[in-house]
């Protein structure tokens, strides 16, 4: 059994590890719509390349997690945190999976012009970006009441989403040839809110530390 001292900077560690992954998966966000805005292949491919290690994170950090737990028997909100790290790694995993989602329709759409500048789509990408960056605040902090105030921006995300929709589905019916198009771009924007979401959960789990509720905060 480690001394107390020892457990605390594994747990720092694994803390700082998780803030890492954070980062990484933020990067691939802010890649993955700049790539589709410009349609930048090169761009895509980095973001596409990026997730297997994103992966590989995830996996390191739920097995030190699983390691800390099954070792040193930690209580209270230490293992609150340990538990909502393993939760958090994976909804960072799942974020960086819809970010390469978006990164591999640019390279579907290498050959076509855009049917529209894309406003929105970088809106919500925006939005995402300082959402995650306030989320991991809360998180590592255990800031419930800063964590409370994603669902707010999160609101946001949907709003653009549905006016994405209508705009797209205009386009449609004005011109009917767009629709393949059109189809992939709402895909794109379903991707965006859902990493949202994901950064809600996220947001959710250091509400989670702070007072050892589970609560919605969307």
């Amino acid at each position: 059994m480690k001394t107390r001292e020892e457990f605390v900077r594994e747990l720092e560690h694994l803390q700082n590890e998780i803030l890492g992954m954070a980062m990484m998966t933020n990067e691939s966000i802010v890649k993955a719509t700049e790539s589709l805005k410009n349609k930048d292949v090169t761009l895509a491919k980095e973001v596409i390349a990026s997730d297997d290690r994103i992966d590989e994170k995830m996996q390191e950090i739920e097995q030190a997690c699983i390691l800390l737990i099954a070792t040193q028997q930690p209580v209270a909100t230490d293992l609150r945190k340990i538990e909502a790290g393993i939760k958090t790694v994976i909804d960072l995993e799942r974020i960086a999976d819809y970010a390469e989602d978006i990164a591999k329709i640019t390279v579907k759409l290498q050959d076509e012009e855009l049917i529209k500048p894309l406003v929105d789509i970088p809106k919500m990408s925006q939005i995402a970006y300082l959402m995650l960056n306030k989320a991991m605040d809360a998180y590592i902090h255990g800031d419930k009441e800063e964590a409370r105030k994603i669902g707010e921006w999160d609101d946001q995300i949907d709003d653009l989403y549905k006016a994405i929709g209508k705009e797209l589905e205009i386009i449609i019916k004005q011109d009917p040839n767009t629709a393949k198009q059109a189809m992939q771009l709402i895909l794109a924007a379903k991707f965006m809110e859902r990493i949202g979401d994901h950064i809600t959960n996220i947001a959710e789990n250091a509400v989670y530390i702070a007072t050892g509720e589970r609560v919605s905060i969307s």
